[in-house]
């Protein structure tokens, strides 16, 4: 056995005993894939296997541990601004002034643009999430009351009470593409997933009107109960929960049919609701109450109410779902609901009658990877090392690489560098990243902000190719 640098490590593959050394600054960890080679632990500037086999030089780059930390944007609709609260730390940042009575507001899904709701300016103020600067403000309908931004992030709809209708805004230019009547005091608006219909809350009717996104054509209104106030899916498309304000109750809609269902109680006055990333639980606020009712989506039934504070007007869910921050007009404050066992947190302080809330995407990881091979002396097949190091985390620190070696085998780490045995010939590989929050190929979407962006930059393919250390091999 030949000793180099610090540290020695071996792996027994059949009859062959391999030997990994490390010289250089340890920057990870490697593990096998193969089943009569056990883990391989230690990664370096510098392989080599003793003997038989140089890997040669890898790169030292690291995927970004840190992540990048979701923002909050509260809209203070007494101040005639915007909060923007760093999620990790709880603390509010400096206002961003707006038009007048902002009361809702939906980011892209991008995070880089957030749209605030003036209500009593009748308009929508665009707001540059990285420099947290206002853009000129765009002209809408009557009373604007409630916005949803499209799972692609082209289309904002600007639901204006005082118009019975919804505002169609381009946000590649910021301008009006169209208006769409529906019933009466629209007062809520979402829109599915898949980004075809929009569900539209007409509070003075008592009922839901769907838009065909395709041909901006309303529907035929579902009736739910008194005075409807807000909406949001479930991920997965399925059913629509509607506020109904003045009845203390949601009603469900099945989306594939339009149909409602019965009506769930909560408590009095509820006025916002908000579903977490996995579509298990649909929180909503009680005005009356100064409490939040959780919904079992499963089963569509109502759990403790959980006190918050006086008069809670807005809720939404962290993309990490472990947060349910809700907005208390009452207090000027947002206070903090872990999701996990449904108890309140200290309040932070933002402003003046703050009505509405929106938080950050998480983004995909870009997914990268390096490769090395080498033959392996008297022996059939050759090494192959995978090195992720270099990909880059845009929301959640990545927490799970998926590898697909092009040989029919497959692993998922919590590393980014592997190693695997392969027999002569060359390979496909892919790579499929996750973050801490869930984030990778599939967006998450319940309705009007993007929770977890997911997308293709979270996979990258590649190739290797090797051949045997041995002549006898066949």
């Amino acid at each position: 056995m030949v000793r180099h640098g610090s540290r020695i490590l071996t792996a027994r593959c059949g009859r062959s005993t391999l030997v990994l050394t490390r010289s250089g600054v340890s920057t990870g960890g490697w593990s096998h894939s193969r089943g009569a080679c056990k883990a391989l632990v230690g990664v370096s500037t510098v392989w080599l296997l003793a003997g038989c086999l140089t890997l040669g030089v890898l790169p030292t780059a690291q995927a970004s541990a840190a992540g990048v930390t979701p923002t909050a944007f509260v809209a203070n609709r007494g101040a005639n601004s915007v909060a923007p609260i760093d999620v990790a730390t709880g603390t509010a940042g400096r206002p961003i002034a707006v038009g007048s009575a902002p009361t809702a507001i939906a980011l892209t899904p991008s995070g880089t643009t957030a749209y605030v709701v003036d209500q009593k300016g009748n308009t929508v103020t665009p707001i540059s999430v990285g420099t947290d600067t206002a853009a000129s403000p765009i002209s809408v309908g009557a009373d604007p009351s409630a916005i949803a931004i499209t799972p692609d992030g082209g289309t904002a709809y600007v639901a204006d009470r005082g118009s019975n209708s919804v505002t169609v805004i381009d946000t590649a230019s910021n301008s009006i593409r169209s208006n769409i009547a529906v019933g009466s005091q629209p007062d809520g608006i979402a829109i599915t997933p898949d980004g075809t219909t929009a569900y539209v809350a007409d509070c003075g009717a008592n009922t839901v009107t769907p838009i065909d996104l395709a041909t901006g054509k309303a529907g035929t209104p579902i009736v739910v109960g008194s005075a409807p106030t807000a909406i949001a899916l479930t991920p997965n498309g399925a059913t629509a929960y509607v506020v109904d304000e003045n009845a203390d109750t949601v009603t469900p809609i099945n989306v594939a049919s339009n149909a409602a269902a019965t009506p769930i109680t909560v408590g009095a006055g509820p006025t916002s609701i908000a579903i977490t990333p996995n579509g298990a639980i649909a929180y909503v606020t009680n005005s009356g109450w100064g409490t939040v009712t959780p919904i079992d989506t499963a089963t569509n039934t109502a759990g403790a109410p959980i006190s918050v504070s006086s008069t809670p007007a807005a809720i939404a869910i962290t993309p990490d779902g472990a947060t349910a921050d809700v907005v208390s007009r009452g207090s000027g404050t947002v206070i903090p609901i872990a999701t996990a066992s449904d108890t309140a947190g200290s309040p932070i302080a933002v402003g003046t009658g703050p009505s509405a809330i929106a938080i950050t995407p998480d983004q995909a990881p870009i997914a990268s990877f390096t490769v090395r091979s080498g033959t392996i002396h008297n022996k059939c097949g050759f090494f192959g090392l995978f090195y992720a190091g270099a990909s880059v985390a845009q929301g959640a620190p990545i927490t799970e690489y998926a590898w697909s070696f092009g040989d029919g085998s497959s692993v998922v780490t919590t590393s980014p560098s592997i190693a695997h045995f392969y027999s002569a010939g060359r390979y496909a590989v892919a790579l499929t990243e996750t973050d801490a929050d869930g984030t990778s190929t599939t967006p998450v979407f319940t309705g009007q902000t993007m929770s977890l962006n997911g997308g293709p930059s979270a996979t990258r393919s590649g190739g290797i190719s090797g051949t045997n250390g041995s002549p006898k091999c066949p």
